[in-house]
């Protein structure tokens, strides 16, 4: 750990303790895929990559919270479990060779997610309340649970709701998705044995044919993509061509977007979208109420949180909230953190797990208490 942050780790462990999280070390040097799996491909390039003696990919830890899920998940601890963990992460953007220094929590198990949210948003505050000594801050808070209930009660087509979900958060991929929805249906050449068994939902007969033709053309069945996956993936692009949703959709997917009000006002504003459009949306709202009253309980400061029904995290694993923590005026987050249910099962675990969490960037605060001087 570099000398400058000595002073200050006292308190941060003082913290992580009166928490009741245990901190847990986490090695420098980590297999690279499980990373690249919950992280996709594309972030590979952002990797200190390297190769171990029997040819397993490795790299410079990149971020904390995968690998204390893993070791979470290769112990088989019990939950409800809160881990803490205080050391360098490495990656290539922003460019840091020696390391970005980042303490936080990650809380697995607890199933009562909307108390779980707000205790993760309260103690990266005490976290930086420790480190930058009472200054104020920005908050947003997004959640993918209200942008998914919003899809489901829209009846937008299955398969683009989970297209439309992994863009959440990622404006410019979100709407070259709403244009292709809206748009001309794209002309496809379909022969008429596929069309047939793409029309009747009929997958093994579709799998045998594309065997079929894989033999008449010589391809070995075991050669590339196996022809269950090609029928999944054909079924799955005719569909997605031919779904088509009507403007006014959009034009409520588009109001509710554009909601950006302070946290207290929220769920209400929330409730006027929904009763306006015609809406329910169940227990993503329920929660989402929980979570504000919960917060307002909390030592978190309500005149600095701001709710956009637009920002979010275009990454597989984050199932709801998600949240940045600024200093007014800069831009660059000292704190971030969400929810992320499904990253348990991405890891290999048979089931959901309930998690969320938070890091604070202890070298960019660094970097902001030198601005402040």
């Amino acid at each position: 750990m570099p000398a400058q942050y000595a002073a200050i780790a006292p308190t941060i462990r003082q913290l992580f303790a009166s928490r009741g999280a245990e901190l847990v070390e986490v090695a420098t040097v980590q297999p690279a895929d499980p990373f690249i799996d919950v992280m996709g491909e594309g972030q590979r390039y952002y990797f200190f990559l390297t190769e171990s003696d029997i040819h397993e990919t490795l790299c410079l830890r990149p971020d904390f919270t995968i690998p204390v899920c893993l070791e979470h998940l290769r112990c088989g601890a019990t939950i409800p479990r809160r881990y803490a963990y205080f050391g360098e992460t490495f990656s290539k953007r922003p460019a840091s060779r020696d390391g970005l220094l980042q303490a936080g929590l990650v809380d697995i198990g607890d199933p009562d997610a909307a108390t779980a949210d707000a205790r993760s948003i309260a103690d990266a505050y005490a976290l930086l309340e420790g480190t930058l000594f009472g200054h104020d801050y920005a908050t947003i808070i997004g959640d993918q649970a209200i942008f998914k209930a919003v899809l489901a009660a829209l009846e937008v087509p299955g398969r683009w709701q989970k297209r439309l979900i992994r863009a959440f958060g990622a404006p410019v991929r979100l709407e070259a998705m709403f244009a292709k929805l809206a748009g001309p249906m794209p002309e496809m050449y379909i022969d008429e044995a596929l069309k047939t068994f793409l029309a009747r939902g009929h997958s093994d007969a579709l799998t045998a044919y594309i065997k079929d033709i894989m033999s008449l053309g010589s391809v070995s069945p075991t050669a590339g993509r196996p022809p269950e996956e090609i029928a999944t993936r054909l079924t799955e692009t005719i569909e997605l061509a031919s779904a088509r949703v009507p403007q006014a959709t959009f034009d409520v997917l588009k109001s509710f977007l554009s909601i950006r009000v302070p946290l207290q006002r929220a769920p209400d504003e929330v409730a006027r979208f929904a009763k306006s459009a015609g809406l329910t949306l169940g227990v993503a709202f329920d929660n989402f109420v929980k979570r504000a009253e919960v917060i307002d309980k909390q030592a978190v400061p309500l005149q600095e949180v701001t709710w956009d029904a637009s920002f979010g995290r275009p990454l597989d694993h984050y199932t709801g909230l998600v949240f940045e923590i600024q200093v007014p005026g800069n831009d660059r987050p000292l704190a971030s953190g969400g929810r992320y249910d499904c990253l348990a099962t991405l890891l290999g675990a048979p089931q959901p797990i309930p998690a969320v969490g938070f890091s604070v960037l202890l070298t960019e605060i660094d970097q902001s208490r030198e601005r402040m001087q």
